[in-house]
């Protein structure tokens, strides 16, 4: 059994060893292609961007949510999206992309890109998330708490 063990925790760190290398490849492969576009698929919905694989080398990099334009954007974990709170407009896991490629750090196998692609429209139904909306603040007078009386 413990051998049995061993061996599982050997190929484990095998495996990621080899993802390892091989995002640093691809990474050191798009270094030269810094500002070209590439179509791709979103794989992964964080609360802070997208994660990215592009068509034509497999590649998975970031596109972070500062990228996504002025819109503060909310992780929808249930729907697997990035929803956009004022809009509703989203980006779900599976759509298809066009991404700009902005940095590639082949040291770390690293890959940043732009998103060029606007959001789908949103859901029917959706509205406003109540935190979208403005706080209504009550003085103490319109709780109806001890009105003209001294406290003691």
């Amino acid at each position: 059994a413990e051998t049995a063990e061993h061996i599982s925790a050997t190929e484990r760190q095998s495996m990621a060893a080899e993802r390892d290398a091989t995002a640093r490849f691809i990474s050191a492969f798009l270094a030269d292609r810094i500002g070209n576009t590439f179509e791709g698929r979103v794989t992964g919905v964080t609360r802070f961007g997208l994660f990215v694989r592009l068509d034509e080398t497999q590649a998975d990099g970031l596109a972070p949510i500062s990228t996504l334009g002025n819109e503060r954007w909310i992780h929808d974990e249930a729907a697997h999206a990035l929803v956009g709170e004022q809009s509703g407009t989203r980006y779900p896991l599976g759509m298809r992309v066009e991404v700009r490629l902005e940095e590639a750090t082949p040291i770390s196998g690293g890959l940043v890109f732009s998103l060029l692609t606007d959001p789908l429209e949103p859901l029917p139904g959706w509205r406003k998330s109540r935190s979208s909306r403005p706080a209504q603040h009550r003085s103490r007078d319109d709780r109806g708490k001890n009105r003209g009386k001294k406290r003691r």
